[in-house]
């Protein structure tokens, strides 16, 4: 008589990344840092959730009032992803000299699909006008779906008002090393980023 073979039942994976509340609210918050990457064709934005990444440029410093647009893209999707909640932009700003300083910034989540880019919420932050900020800013996500290959993309506008000879400095490196301005021993950190809430699905 041939002998019954016994099939093991493996226990299911645990869910490791996520806390109580992520699971019965079933949302997931991902952190990503902002940086830039350079090659011999000019300097790019991108999005990791990796603070170890040393960005080619820490900060950028600005001597001039303007504004400038940055696209920061993260890696295009394998599998299908939902996003919806409320996100949350973090960064900082310092100038060489107090006084006479006005600086906020605009974010901006889209979605990338090939040829179509498609804006999903915006906020703008408090225009500050201390020489030295951290800017926190909350913003509403509706439920959005991306399907394999599309990409998602963080456009921030930084806004700037600079007194003639100063400059202001933004910080955008995920490992946190030094600015000029934007230092550990001003209180302030280089390592920008947004809060992304993802749909889980279990």
């Amino acid at each position: 008589m041939a002998l019954q073979q016994k099939i093991p039942i493996l226990p299911s994976p645990a869910i490791a990344s996520y806390d109580y509340f992520d699971i019965s609210d079933g949302t997931g918050i991902r952190t990503f840092y902002f940086y830039q990457n350079q090659d011999n064709l000019g300097l790019y934005s991108g999005l990791t959730t990796d603070h170890l990444v040393y960005s080619s440029s820490i900060a950028d410093a600005k001597t001039s009032s303007g504004s400038t647009s940055y696209d920061f893209d993260l890696s295009a999707f394998n599998t299908p992803k939902t996003i919806k909640g409320t996100a949350l932009f973090q960064a900082c700003t310092k100038a060489n000299s107090s006084g006479g300083y006005y600086t906020s910034f605009d974010v901006t989540i889209k979605k990338v699909s090939g040829a179509n880019v498609s804006t999903i919420a915006t906020a703008t932050t408090e225009n500050a006008s201390y020489s030295a900020h951290t800017f926190c800013l909350k913003i509403d996500v509706p439920q959005t779906n991306f399907k394999p290959k599309d990409i998602l993309r963080v456009n921030v506008v930084w806004h700037y008002t600079i007194g003639g000879g100063n400059y202001m400095e933004w910080g955008h490196d995920p490992a946190n090393r030094d600015g000029q301005q934007v230092t550990a021993a001003n209180g302030l950190f280089t390592a920008s980023f947004i809060k992304i809430p993802f749909k889980l699905n279990i």
